[in-house]
């Protein structure tokens, strides 16, 4: 128990005690953004950080991570493969560049994995699990059930390990689904996308825009731009315009939901340091928080030199991080931080989206979540959701997952046609406030 891993980029420290939090400490290249990737990884694992330290030169950094399992985590939890992960997207460091030993590496395969099987309760749910321990990475989905009560499954997936592409590795994961899903599972097949890019919208097609656009409505509506070029210094009047407007906005967005930000308190201080701004965030802990606000300054473009977070006993969260914008100056515009400010406020209290709607006579489930500007999507989304459903004993007749650009931001959606029954009146208001507060509480809560 004590003993870490021996590796000079990621070191995992387990505690001596049951409950002692686990230590995890990255040592490695630094690029803007990178602290953010650690975060997801952590997130993705189901770890929560209740204390993590940031140092940076701008070239190298210094992370420590103190974390602890959710309830719920195995008991033999894979840390060494969180460990791989996490050494995977360490920057290369200069000797590696120097000696030839490090390449870019290729765009990952895109594999379709088609299963078909007889339905069930809670199918979907098992399937993200089993593909999660299979090392998989879900880029889209598409179940359907057929009259006969079968369903077929199809999964465009990446796989991290990189060898999906030999025999033994596909017939290693056909095995351990058709192991865990059962007899039924009478078809299972892996072949290589030739192009996903077709596939983005065509989801949407049957879905009334206005749903979309009140379901992935963020402060920043659609004049939003990419969020790379918010603190570029090209026309700058247009710029400070834009942002003024993204400010007003995301002033009436808060206003209209009060209660969402109502314990939440972002400050932008440079008194404090000759070099960088001070950015503070203190409210109520909640899964997935430090990694919202890490991919907010990274959609900004913004590096952070030194950072704290700790949660107290009450289960307030404190955030103090050192940042400086991309050419390495402080944030004094006053538009450009309360751009930032009111941005990171609505992502720390609203980063997801959920609504149940009316799909003819049927009812459908929306799930949104912002995807990053490297176009990486937020982690467990689909294994929260349908647990719930699961957990709900809500079946679940058609399901797919495409991506929406609104501007240039991008929001990934899942839709879940459910099913209903006598027992369960899924037209009911109630009904729909009872799951949609269900699945947030699972997501953020």
């Amino acid at each position: 128990m004590g003993a870490p891993f021996n590796d000079e980029v990621v070191t995992i420290k387990l505690g001596k005690n049951s409950g002692d939090p686990i230590v995890i400490t990255v040592n490695c290249a630094d690029k803007i953004g990178l602290t953010c990737d650690f975060a997801r990884v952590i997130f993705d694992y189901g770890l929560t950080v209740v204390r993590g330290d940031v140092s940076t030169d701008g070239k190298w950094c210094y992370l420590i991570f103190w974390v602890l399992p959710r309830p719920g985590s195995p008991r033999r939890f894979p840390w060494a493969m969180l460990r791989k992960n996490l050494t995977s997207i360490c920057p290369p460091n200069p000797a590696q560049l120097f000696f030839g030993i490090y390449s870019d590496p290729k765009p990952p395969k895109v594999y379709v994995l088609q299963i078909s099987l007889l339905d069930r309760a809670g199918l979907l749910n098992d399937m993200s699990q089993v593909l999660w321990d299979l090392e998989f990475s879900i880029q889209k989905v598409k179940a359907s059930t057929t009259p006969d009560g079968r369903v077929m499954d199809l999964f465009f997936v990446i796989d991290n390990r990189d060898m999906l592409h030999s025999e033994k590795r596909q017939v290693e994961a056909c095995n351990r689904i058709k192991t865990v899903l059962g007899e039924s599972a009478t078809h299972c097949e892996i072949r290589v996308v030739p192009d996903l890019g077709t596939m983005d919208c065509a989801s949407f097609s049957l879905l009334r825009p206005s749903i979309i656009e009140d379901l992935c409505k963020l402060s920043l509506t659609d004049s939003e731009t990419d969020a790379k070029s918010v603190y570029a210094n090209k026309n700058v009047q247009a710029t400070q315009d834009l942002q003024a407007n993204k400010g007003l906005q995301a002033t009436n967005f808060i206003q209209a939901n009060g209660s969402l930000t109502s314990k939440i308190s972002v400050t932008i201080d440079n008194s404090l340091s000759p070099a960088h701004t001070l950015l503070q965030i203190s409210c109520k802990d909640r899964k997935g928080l430090f990694y919202d606000v890490l991919r907010t300054l990274k959609d900004y473009n913004i590096q952070i030199s030194y950072g704290r977070l700790s949660t107290n006993a009450k289960g307030i969260c404190e955030v103090d991080l050192f940042i400086l914008q991309a050419d390495g100056r402080k944030i004094i515009d006053p538009q450009k931080q309360t751009c930032l400010r009111s941005r990171l406020e609505i992502e720390v209290s609203h980063p997801v989206r959920v609504k149940v709607v009316d799909r003819g006579p049927d009812t459908e489930l929306l799930v949104a979540s912002r995807v990053e500007i490297c176009g990486r999507c937020r982690p467990r989304v689909l294994y929260d959701v349908t647990l719930v459903l699961k957990t709900l004993d809500i079946s679940i007749f058609t399901a797919d997952l495409v991506r929406y650009a609104m501007g240039d931001l991008q929001w990934e959606v899942y839709r879940f046609l459910l099913v209903d029954r006598p027992d369960l009146l899924l037209e009911s208001s109630r009904t729909r406030s009872h799951i949609t507060e269900r699945i947030e509480n699972m997501l953020i809560g």
